[in-house]
Order: C-alpha cells, then structure tokens, then sequence
C-alpha cells in the first residue's frame, strides 16, 4: 500500500496521543508536549535519519529519561516503545526526537519533511542562496500544481531573480492580471516582461480569453512582451493566437519551468565555498563591505561549566540569509601544559584561507529582534555580531 502524506501525518499523530496516554496512566505526562521539528530545531531537515516529532518534559518523564527514579517505569516504556514503529533518541536539552526504525519509512518521511522544507523556503528575497528549491522542481515539475496559487507565484518570480532580473511581485490581488513584472537593461533600453501566472489542474488547459486578456494589458501598459506560466497546457486555439503575436507573447508550462529551475540551480552552487575566492576574503578582511554585512565578525558562545566559541566571517549578506566562513582563532591559555582554558579571539589574516572548505561555509538565516540588533541562525547555532572583545573558553566538562 502507498503510504501517502496523509497516513504519514496519521501516523504521527497516533504517535504523539499513544506516548501521551502512556504518561497520563502513570501520572507522568505534566511539564510535558510535544512539538514540531521545524519547531524544535528551526534549520534544513536531517537528510539521512527524518525526526518525525520532538518530545519535551521538564517533569517526572524528563527524571525518567535522566535516570533521576522511575526505573521500573523507564523499562516499561521501553517495552511500549518496541509496539511502536519509532524509536526515541535525546536531541539537546530537555528534548527528545522520535525516528522511524525501518528505511522505508524513514525514506517518506525524509521526502515529506523535505517538501515541507522547500515549501518554507519559496518567499520573496529568500531564494538566492538555496539551490535546493530549484533542484526539487527541476526533478519534480509535476509537484508543482500542489503549490499553492501564491508560493508559484513566489516562485516564478525568484527564478527570474536569480537570473538577472529585477523581478517585482504583485500583491496577489487586485494586481490588474499581472502577477510578476520583470526588468532587464540591455545594451539600449530597459525591456519589460509581463507575467501572468496560473496554477492550473493538468487536466484544465488554458483557454484563448486568458491568453488574449494578458496580450491586451501588454498592449496596454507598451510593455515588450507577456508571460503566461502555468502547470497545465494550453487549448491549441491558444497557443495558435500567441503564435500570431510576433515573439511578444510566450506561453510556458511545468516542462518550461523545469528548465528555467535548472537554470537558476546551476547559477547557485552546492559547494559553497566555491562562491569566492581566496583573493575576495583577504578583500574583505581589510574593507568591509558598504552598505552590507559582509566582512563582519560573528561569534557565538555557549556553555555553562564547559564554554566554547566560535568565530565566523560573513561572507554573502543578502536581505533574509547570509553566508557564514567559521574562523581559526588565536587562543591564549591559562593552564599550560593543559591548554584547555583561556581567551581567543579570530585569526583575522591569511590563515583563514584554510577555512574555505565545503564543511566551513554555511548558510544562516539573519533576523533583528526589536532593537534592532541583528542575529544568525545557521548550523544549529546562533551568531551574534562580534563586539571585539577576547572571548574567555574552558573545555573541561
């Protein structure tokens, strides 16, 4: 039988009410929840091992899973646990992730949680760093229609964003039949295309009156040409009347935009690292960017008896997500020949051209609490601006 999203979601669901009915029998289930992944860990989905549901408890289950009493109970829900087809594992903290124990299932849920994923991302200004997104649909043209009306919308208009132009989203209503409009100077003017975007059934081809009404605005506003981009086909009636129009109107379906995805997938690449060269990090260490991020020291710090730091250097600053290079430092220590505490600061010449690995560079996702001090999440660490200051570390636990 396929095991379709929705059994999927059943499944948690039954997971979730059977671990909470199990605690509630015992009395154990207060200072207790459950939460999503996304939730839990706010990053990109595991791709090897899917965390279908992540448990917390402040409470008796949490003394349980510690090891703090309830032994005789800690073997009864590990009994109850072998009836399930998940097994449990500590994620940080109070928490606990809960995965599937057979590969198949594991494998749904990995395409589930990466749909979801991807769905996340497709928002305006969000998409220049994610090459993901443009892979999925590439691959997976025929998922397009379970988009919603607005995220193809998003999309579309990002696709062009990532190749040059300057894409400006409608409003999604009221936007008198024009969806997307696109700019691109050429050698003599500014070409504008305007685009209409339909999310259509396969099975409901575009009729000629859409395809003449996006025509008839393009007369209108003496734009260079229309776009009409749907997940359907086109009524040959249709498609002969753009065929009349002299290249100023094109019609583009699923197949059309699978390759316009590649396009914008091979203009990100998946390494990183390979985005700048060791020329462009010196450049950025002895002049920062005007008017961005880039070139800017972060650190993140965390620990209570055991502290650790770590040094990153922005290196893409875009409107929602940077790109972050980790950093050596340079470690002055306080019990030789120990060498495990002291202070550090970053290694800000040359050495850091060692760093420019795949494994270094990472994305974070950049926000601004309401003081309007930024902050990056990426890598299941948060970064704050450096403030130049020798940060004190002690790796004895």
């Amino acid at each position: 039988m396929e095991i379709t999203d929705l059994i999927l979601k059943q499944k948690i669901s039954s997971l979730e009410a059977s671990v909470e009915q199990w605690a509630n029998c015992r009395d154990m289930w207060h200072d207790s929840g459950f939460k999503t992944p996304q939730e839990h860990f706010d990053d990109e989905p595991n791709e090897v091992t899917a965390c279908v549901a992540v448990f917390w408890s402040e409470g008796p289950m949490w003394s349980m899973f510690n090891g703090y009493g309830y032994n005789d109970q800690m073997s009864a829900f590990e009994a109850f646990m072998d009836t399930q087809e998940f097994y449990w594992e500590h994620v940080g903290g109070v928490a606990y992730g809960f995965f599937p124990k057979e590969d198949d299932l594991n494998e749904r849920y990995l395409e589930y949680f990466e749909w979801q994923w991807i769905c996340d991302l497709i928002r305006p200004n969000y998409t220049s760093l994610y090459q993901e997104i443009y892979d999925y649909f590439h691959r997976k043209p025929d998922l397009l229609y379970q988009l919603s009306p607005r995220k193809f919308e998003i999309l579309i208009s990002e696709i062009f964003a990532n190749q040059g132009y300057r894409s400006e989203l409608g409003t999604g209503q009221n936007d008198g039949g024009v969806d997307v409009r696109l700019y691109k100077k050429d050698e003599i003017d500014q070409l504008v295309t305007l685009v209409q975007v339909k999310r259509y059934k396969p099975e409901l081809p575009v009729k000629l009156d859409a395809v003449a009404a996006l025509k008839a605005i393009v007369d209108d506003e003496k734009a260079n040409r229309g776009l009409f981009v749907t997940t359907s086909s086109y009524q040959p009636v249709a498609k002969r009347f753009a065929a009349r129009q002299t290249s100023r109107l094109t019609l583009a379906d699923s197949a059309d935009v699978s390759r316009w995805c590649e396009s914008a997938r091979n203009i990100i690449l998946r390494d990183k690292s390979q985005l700048f060269s060791d020329d462009n990090l010196v450049h950025l260490l002895r002049q920062p960017q005007n008017g961005d991020l880039a070139g800017t020291i972060v650190v993140t710090r965390n620990g209570y008896n055991m502290i650790r730091n770590e040094f990153c250097l922005i290196v893409k600053d875009t409107e929602k997500i940077a790109l972050l290079m980790r950093l050596p430092a340079e470690k002055t220590y306080d019990d030789p020949p120990y060498n495990t505490r002291g202070s550090e600061r970053p290694a800000l010449d040359r050495r850091i051209l060692a760093n420019r690995t795949k494994e270094n560079v990472f994305r974070a996702k950049k926000s601004n609490d309401e003081h309007g001090r930024v902050s990056f999440w990426g890598d299941g660490e948060l970064y704050h601006i450096w403030d130049g200051q020798t940060q004190y570390f002690d790796h004895n636990d």
